[in-house]
């Protein structure tokens, strides 16, 4: 596997930027850290670089699916459904304990 150099800077909220330069060219991923306990790395958006800083449409896109990422897990798992899945089990192993 081929080692590149990179650097991550703050962009703004949750979104970083990780930056390296390839064969001549740079590039940017915008990314955000997920997850319970932020190991997931959520890669957003990436460009080929061509100026000095990132246009601001591109962080807006970015922070954009962030968001709907972020809705569609809450989605998926609305608050107190995993007490409400445990529960539930408690009750089948009592029921088959009881048996």
């Amino acid at each position: 596997m081929e080692q590149f150099h990179h650097e991550d800077e703050h962009v703004r909220g949750r979104l970083w930027a990780m930056r390296t330069t390839y064969d001549g060219s740079e590039y940017r991923a915008l990314y955000a850290l997920v997850g319970t306990r932020h190991k997931v790395l959520l890669a957003l958006h990436a460009i080929n670089k061509k100026t000095k800083k990132l246009p601001k449409q591109i962080i807006d896109r970015a922070d954009n699916r962030l968001a709907d990422w972020e809705r569609r897990g809450r989605a998926l798992n609305p608050p107190g459904a995993a007490k409400a899945l445990s529960a539930k089990t408690d009750i089948v192993q009592v029921r088959k304990g009881g048996s």
